[in-house]
């Protein structure tokens, strides 16, 4: 339920985002494309950071479970 109500509020700011650059025509397409291609490449970066720590994370608790067999 959390996690569908974050959803519907990123869909409120999503439109919110939209209404303000539909309003503002003067240059348009430059603030759509650098605005959305700068979230996803900042949302990106932040995915793969969080990925890279559990992924650490994993391999630091297997190592001192002594899971794994070090040569």
């Amino acid at each position: 339920m959390i996690g569908f109500y974050k959803y519907k509020k990123s869909i409120l700011n999503f439109s919110i985002i939209r209404l303000i650059i539909e309003s503002n025509k003067i240059n348009h397409h430059f603030l759509y494309r650098y605005f959305f291609g700068f979230s996803f490449i900042y949302s990106f970066v932040i995915f793969m950071i969080l990925f890279f720590v559990s992924f650490l994370k994993e391999e630091i608790l297997r190592d001192k479970r002594g899971g794994r067999v070090k040569e």
